[in-house]
């Protein structure tokens, strides 16, 4: 919907100025004119509803992003659940509009399964979540024009007007190096024309370049063109984090994960990061703060965890009894810290290697014991 000021409402489209691009007189375009801004000095300024608080407005855009199998199609359904739902996304209240989900990475059954299982997980009735569609297109060779005209189709024969195009992720449109200005530009025309003529707000996924993001800035962080980042009017990143030894210890945390995401924002101030637990398949807000002083997650401790993951269990079980004998003195317990360094592995993974041993240690304020 149009802004019920501006030179496109103030002066006719004939009076626009009309100007060629490039020799093709069929390329020729037309723009509003330049007015003195005095013209504008009586005129109410109304701007568009929020569509998530705080965030974003209706027909703007927004990118999440974040280092690759990070979660962001989790957290993009969950968001697109939400603003089906007119309900809540981590907390932050959301405008009901319907949702066009377009998957470009996932087989069609995996997604649908992922859909039901945050579903399942928020108690819906999935047969009457018709707010919600979903096209996908993982192998079918689309680019920016060709997604364009499709979802140009998808609008016009909707039963329903969608207001909200979910793309995820983009890498699969790009038509040419991520890092050449041409690819980038082509990407953000084609959704400034979603937003215009569809009259829609378009949100879309990007992954990181490699490497450890923990001291680099937020907007500095997706891969390719910088322009990825200068483009969105919202821009959420996700950095994994470090869990706490104290999380871990709890029953059924074993696969949780800790996240921080951070709001770049154009129109709205600045916002506080927001530090989520990832507990399959759901995202939880850290309401206690547990996370406010975790860093960011380094590559050789994600190596450490997933080089812990390769052995067997019985190797696990005999590093930690060859380690805790070594170190034992007159049956007396040893600092943790001390059998972290003897093992060689980070202290999540022995205390993960510790409760496979429940019958045979006790770990307690830092100290771990034999039983019996």
């Amino acid at each position: 919907m149009l802004l019920p000021f501006g030179a496109r409402n103030m002066v006719p489209e004939d009076q626009w100025i009309t100007y060629q691009p490039a020799q093709d007189p069929k390329n020729a375009l037309s723009c509003p004119p330049p007015l003195p801004i005095s013209l504008y000095s009586g005129m109410p300024l109304v701007q568009r509803e929020e569509l998530i608080q705080g965030i974003m407005r209706d027909g703007q855009k927004m990118m999440l992003a974040g280092a690759s199998k990070a979660g962001k199609t989790f957290l993009l359904m969950e968001l697109a659940i939400a603003i089906a739902r007119g309900s809540t996304w981590l907390g932050i209240p959301c405008k009901e509009e319907n949702v066009l989900y377009v998957n470009m990475e996932l087989e069609e059954s995996m997604a649908i399964m992922r859909f039901r299982c945050i579903g399942e997980h928020l108690g819906l009735d999935w047969e009457k979540m018709d707010q919600i569609n979903i096209c996908t297109l993982r192998g079918e060779n689309i680019n920016n024009t060709r997604l364009y005209r499709y979802l140009t189709m998808a609008q016009e024969t909707a039963q329903k007007p969608y207001g909200v195009i979910i793309i995820d992720p983009i890498y699969k449109l790009l038509e040419g190096d991520e890092n050449a200005t041409e690819t980038v530009r082509s990407f953000c025309s084609m959704t400034d024309r979603l937003c215009k003529e569809l009259n829609v707000s378009v949100i879309y996924s990007h992954h990181h370049s490699k490497g450890s993001k923990g001291n680099t800035r937020a907007m500095d962080r997706s891969s390719g063109s910088g322009i990825f980042a200068r483009d969105a009017d919202a821009l959420l990143d996700l950095i994994e984090l470090d869990m706490p030894a104290k999380m871990l210890e709890k029953e059924g945390n074993e696969n949780l994960s800790a996240w921080r995401l951070e709001p770049v924002l154009r129109d709205f101030p600045a916002s506080k990061p927001l530090n989520l637990f990832f507990r399959f398949p759901i995202h939880e807000v850290d309401q206690e703060g547990v996370l406010s002083s975790a860093g960011a997650a380094s590559p050789s401790r994600n190596n450490l965890k997933q080089s812990s993951k390769r052995i067997t269990k019985e190797e696990r079980n005999k590093s930690v009894r060859e380690a805790f004998d070594a170190l034992e003195q007159n049956g007396e317990p040893i600092l943790m810290k001390t059998l972290v360094e003897k093992i060689g592995v980070t202290e999540q993974c022995v205390r993960q290697r510790l409760k496979e041993l429940p019958d045979e240690f006790w770990v307690k304020a830092g100290l771990v014991g034999r039983k019996g």
